[in-house]
């Protein structure tokens, strides 16, 4: 697979990945079923999912960058890196999701490989 249409799938899947933490943000989306439902305080919720949000925001513009649909607003070494700070958080995400308690956060191991499966296709492309 080449990088580019790596790129277009994991942004087609994280988009929605955004809209998911922003419903739970939102009350759509129970809180149970997510951080091993283990959250027990609303600001520890607000707090988690935000942070959640900003950070897949951060991935999308850099793969927005590295597949050009972005101008290089940021230098290539930090594209690099935060690429490959992505590909080791999604990776052990998946080991945790899928030893989580919880059937939806079991499911996100399956999605959690897939998006670390296409980093590494990213990452391997010299461009």
């Amino acid at each position: 697979m080449k990088s580019k249409i790596a790129i277009r799938v994991l942004l087609s899947i994280l988009i929605p990945l955004a809209l998911f933490h922003l419903g739970v943000l939102l009350n759509i989306v129970p809180v149970e079923i997510i951080w091993g439902g283990r959250l027990n305080s609303n600001s520890l919720v607000y707090l988690l999912e935000s942070i959640s949000i900003l950070v897949t925001l951060y991935l999308v513009m850099i793969l927005s960058i590295k597949g050009k649909f972005l101008g290089p607003i940021l230098p290539p070494k930090v594209v690099k890196i935060s690429l490959w700070f992505f590909l080791i958080l999604f990776t052990l995400n998946t080991i945790g999701n899928a030893f989580a308690k919880t059937t939806t956060e079991q499911i996100f191991a399956l999605i959690t490989l897939i998006i670390s499966l296409l980093l590494g296709i990213v990452l391997k492309d010299k461009g």
